[in-house]
């Protein structure tokens, strides 16, 4: 009889579990992995796609393979191609170039779908939504101002169709771009183009618009030679309806925008999302590129990871729920009117605000909404609730609160929870690149560069209705270059990153809308002016944030309301903001301070050296005066076989302050000093140091190394007094780089060092 073994068992089943786990990864399909699917489609035939990837869906495929080449897709009854109630399924297009006819329709619908992508193509219009050109001649006659534009061409002048134009009486939306650059024209905000008539053959029209400031040599920055874009009807682009959905590898050159409504998370991932190509005809590429997504109501938020998104026509990633109303309370029983659709499910954490946003409960939903209803008693407080239409609902509450009619209500659960916008590039849009009206958010290692307005807002609005409370955000790491273009002196979002409340209806006060927030480890580099401005938040802290050629020129964004653009830094309606380690560097002459705050801005901390003039530096004690004179100074490492040679101390003088680095020591020695830099976007960097040394060593340089590419150095010579040495093009790509000094010297041979920068 065999004897049972529990370890032969054991190892038998160990075995035996492997070989299920291998097989198992064997047959599961893993993310970015090539797979096999049937092809589908044929350019020759692109009204048949749809049905083409429908059926081999029905069929039971786990995606297809769409034929490579470009299908002109007809105009549709509604949409160009919509997807419903998929599951498990992928649409690769690699090599196909998808062109809709025309945008005034409708691109691409998923409805219901879960965990289906569409990766590879290229999207565009055949057919622009706008017009551009170069306004050649402008005046303001009896009749008012106008621009006499010379339109490009390839680009509609179709002014006459109500498919394309807002006409009668409004065309479209002007948007003003800079001759030299075609950026966003600096100092200026749209115009209204209100009428346009035809003044020759070849393309020249008179577009009458509605601000005569922004006719050239009447006050404004416009001058002849700039560039206007108008726009008229688009259809939606991307829309994501109760879905969770991959978008990856996507080329979108167009004008458009997508949506996405319930459900969740979607993915964003390596989009290139760029400017409409020059059109049938035309040889110039559009002034306009693809817009962005408008995330509403998701249960939880999207997840944006390594996209480019150039030339936007508006904000960029809108992330946001909505704002109920409280009709009435009755115990734990909550009767509430909701706009549009209903988002509040049972399980949902309900935030309640009074009239001047102060938090006054958090509850959950016990029950299922049920239909109801309520005769306001009065008119709302709220513009966003003015002449709207309301259905209302009951629910039960886990407890009652002391909520009153129109108290505003915030769906945790339905406003974008834990949104992540990672490792993306904004370049060149029209307003906002990022808001921010969600909970549990990261924004971190992105480049917001030419943002018109804010490169992040955290700005829920009572205006547009687009709650809710903004808790536990984290903004790190990212690079603010050149936001606050337009220079609106009537707009709240007034700095490089925006705390605060759009459309303030006046008698705010509450600081508990907006907490938890976190903005560390960013730069700042030659914004308009405000840097970062704080409003009707809590528990804000502001930690090691690097602000470079600040307030080079005059700004008066927000002046209108009371922001103050000679400053980096403005709180009011705060309450525990902590300022630790922000630094300014090379501070312009139109700077008046580093920080303004007022006296509803308590329990501010860190002041006054959190927030200091200083080197451009993101390394600790990069002056070497943190401590006393010490051979370890706090920040810096030392390598090497002669560990005592070197110190901090004071003989012969720093550059600046107390102390300075030293290498020295009566024999022979060996050693690198050195500290190694974490958490960094990747991007281009300069490491410099003020330096002294007597020459003679056997090798004596500064260096940065280990940030993903070969190391670079400096060396370091015989100089009797401070001069700079510099390491330009430190091309980091792993996210960290280590510097540092090193010697090997013979006796009494030496180098010094202070105020090193990396930036």
């Amino acid at each position: 009889m065999t004897r049972f073994s529990m370890s032969s068992f054991l190892s038998s089943f160990a075995r035996f579990a492997v070989l299920v786990l291998l097989f198992a990864a064997l047959a599961s399909p893993k993310p970015g992995r090539a797979q096999s699917y049937p092809t589908v489609g044929s350019p020759s035939n692109p009204a048949g796609l749809q049905a083409a990837i429908q059926s081999a869906y029905n069929s039971g495929a786990a995606g297809v393979t769409i034929a490579p080449g470009t299908y002109n897709l007809p105009v549709p009854s509604s949409w160009y191609l919509d997807f419903d109630n998929m599951q498990n399924f992928v649409i690769s297009a690699y090599g196909v170039t998808l062109v809709m006819a025309d945008e005034a329709w409708s691109a691409i619908h998923f409805g219901n779908c879960r965990n289906v992508s569409l990766q590879g193509a290229y999207i565009t219009m055949a057919r622009p939504s706008f017009t551009q050109g170069a306004i050649v001649a402008a005046n303001v006659d009896a009749t008012g101002p106008y621009y006499d534009v010379q339109l490009d061409a390839g680009y509609p002048r179709d002014f006459t169709s109500a498919a394309h134009w807002l006409l009668p009486g409004y065309l479209g939306d002007g948007n003003l771009f800079d001759k030299n650059t075609r950026k966003w024209k600096t100092g200026i905000n749209d115009v209204g183009v209100t009428s346009v008539s035809q003044l020759n053959g070849s393309g020249l029209y008179r577009f009458r618009i509605n601000d005569s400031w922004a006719v050239p040599g009447h006050g404004g920055p416009v001058v002849l030679g700039d560039f206007i874009a108008i726009k008229g009807r688009t259809g939606q682009s991307i829309v994501q309806d109760n879905c969770t959905v991959t978008l990856r590898d996507l080329t979108l050159a167009w004008v458009g925008g997508a949506h996405e409504y319930g459900a969740g998370p979607n993915y964003y991932e390596n989009l290139y999302c760029t400017y409409q190509p020059a059109p049938s005809g035309g040889t110039v590429k559009g002034l306009l590129g693809y817009n962005g997504v408008n995330s509403i109501n998701t249960r939880f938020g999207p997840i944006v990871e390594n996209c480019t998104w150039e030339g936007a026509p508006d904000d960029v990633f809108n992330i946001h729920g909505q704002w109920d109303q409280t009709a009435s309370v009755s115990g734990a029983s909550l009767k509430y009117g909701a706009q549009g659709n209903n988002d509040i499910v049972q399980g949902d954490i309900l935030r309640f605000f009074d009239k001047h946003m102060n938090l006054i409960d958090t509850a959950t939903v016990t029950s299922a909404p049920t239909g109801s209803s309520f005769s306001p008693p009065s008119g709302s407080t709220w513009q966003c609730f003015s002449g709207g239409t309301f259905q209302y609902y009951t629910v039960t509450l886990d407890h009652a609160v002391p909520a009153q009619y129109d108290y505003l209500i915030n769906d945790v659960n339905a406003s974008g929870l834990n949104a992540q916008v990672r490792g993306n590039r904004f370049l060149n849009n029209r307003s906002n690149a990022v808001l921010i009206k969600c909970e549990g958010a990261i924004v971190e290692n992105n480049v917001f560069d030419g943002c018109s307005a804010s490169g992040v807002a955290i700005f829920p609005t009572v205006y547009w209705n687009e709650g809710g409370a903004v808790i536990n955000l984290t903004v790190q790491n990212n690079i603010f270059r050149d936001c606050g273009r337009w220079g609106r002196t009537n707009l709240a979002n007034a700095g490089a990153v925006t705390v605060g409340l759009d459309g303030d209806p006046g008698g705010m006060t509450g600081t508990t809308l907006l907490r938890n927030i976190t903005i560390a480890n960013n730069t700042f580099d030659n914004n308009a002016g405000l840097e970062i401005t704080a409003r009707y938040a809590s528990n804000v802290s502001l930690l090691n944030n690097f602000f470079i050629n600040t307030h080079q020129a005059h700004a008066t964004f927000g002046a209108d309301l009371g922001f103050d653009q000679g400053t980096e830094i403005q709180l009011g309606a705060t309450n525990g903001v902590n300022l630790t380690g922000d630094i300014v560097r090379n501070q312009g002459s139109y700077a008046t301070s580093l920080i303004k705050t007022d006296s509803t801005a308590v329990n501010t901390s860190g002041l006054p050296g959190g927030m200091a003039l200083g080197l451009n530096t993101r390394l600790v004690n990069a002056n070497f005066d943190n401590d006393n004179p010490t051979q370890t100074p706090s920040g810096w490492s030392t390598n090497g076989p002669t560990f005592d040679a070197d110190y901090t101390e004071s003989y012969g003088g720093a550059r600046r302050g107390a102390l300075h680095l030293t290498h020295w020591k009566t024999s022979a020695y060996e050693l690198y000093t050195y500290q190694t830099v974490g958490s960094l976007p990747n991007g281009s960097y300069t490491l410099r140091a003020w330096v002294k040394g007597s020459g003679g060593q056997t090798a004596a340089y500064m260096e940065a190394k280990d940030f993903g590419n070969p190391t670079l150095r400096a060396n370091i010579g015989a100089l009797s007094s401070w001069t700079q040495i510099t390491i330009p093009n430190i091309v980091v790509t792993n996210g960290q780089c280590t510097v540092g000094f090193y010697s090997k010297a013979g006796a009494n041979q030496w180098i010094m060092a202070d105020e090193v920068e990396f930036y």
